[in-house]
């Protein structure tokens, strides 16, 4: 505020409890005060020299944690070069698909719009409980003093909405293309490769520090596609191991967010979170 910077140090984790009753000094992680204390003396110390300077950093820079192992840290102009070769990657292996005559555009971009419609699917599937408990049982859903009910009735609700979708594209795409299944997982692996690359695309021209999630997605995906076609007997391990790094950090963001920001959630008076 006031264009003032500010330092936050906080805790995280076991959202539920914050600012509850049941908040207790038993629940703090062994070393977690000494943790704080130390990052709060070492901020102290550097304010105290004057050559210190609280300020935006003129250089951006993408961080991320990965499985609590290890942070990777690098420069935007990093970032942004790795989602352009990544990008690049994804272009040729589609006109290379294309001149084999492995697929065609208007498949794989008509994949990527079923592709679309089961994340919207997925996410109407996970409000619909919360709304059927409001409209017809005038009641909350009740998850903020059982936390696993987030499983059953958004998490499960979600996949089945999504699932649903894609079942009905692949119906569809294997009478088009008479029963070759080769062709129609091609078709769909390059239609989810679309769907990232295009997030990606917007993450790498407006600088989104948030858009390594897409990079790994379309790299790792990229290259999968390319061992298996390169190596048809190995073509399944390929396929699956060009998933792997976009899973590990989508897995990681994603409980992250779900661990801190849905008990919180609870504080908000909504019936539907």
């Amino acid at each position: 505020a006031a264009g003032l910077v500010g330092l936050d140090v906080a805790m995280a984790g076991d959202a539920a409890r914050v600012h509850t009753d049941l908040d207790r000094l038993t629940g703090l992680e062994s070393g977690g005060l000494q943790h704080m204390g130390d990052a709060t003396l070492a901020v102290t110390r550097a304010l105290a020299n004057r050559s210190t300077q609280l300020g935006p950093d003129p250089q951006r820079v993408v961080y991320y944690d990965i499985l609590g192992y290890t942070m990777l840290a690098y420069p935007m102009w990093v970032g942004r070069l790795l989602g352009v070769c990544a990008l690049l990657l994804f272009a040729l292996l589609l006109l290379r698909l294309r001149a084999r005559g492995l697929l065609s555009l208007r498949s794989v971009l008509a994949a990527c719009a079923w592709n679309c419609l089961g994340v919207v699917a997925g996410i109407f599937a996970a409000l619909l409980p919360a709304l059927a408990l409001k409209v017809f049982l005038h009641r909350s859903i009740g998850w903020f003093s059982a936390p696993a009910l987030l499983l059953a009735c958004s998490a499960l609700p979600a996949a089945a909405g999504m699932l649903f979708v894609h079942s009905w594209w692949r119906a569809r795409a294997m009478r088009k293309m008479v029963g070759d299944t080769d062709r129609v997982a091609l078709t769909a692996w390059m239609g989810s490769l679309v769907f990232w690359a295009f997030w990606l695309l917007l993450a790498t021209l407006g600088g989104a520090g948030a858009g390594y999630l897409a990079f790994y997605w379309v790299a790792g995906g990229a290259l999968g596609l390319l061992a298996a076609i390169l190596y048809p007997r190995a073509g399944l391990a390929g396929a699956l191991l060009g998933l792997i790094p976009g899973a590990i950090v989508t897995i990681e963001t994603a409980t992250m967010l779900t661990v801190n920001i849905a008990p919180m959630s609870g504080m908000v008076p909504a019936s539907v979170p």
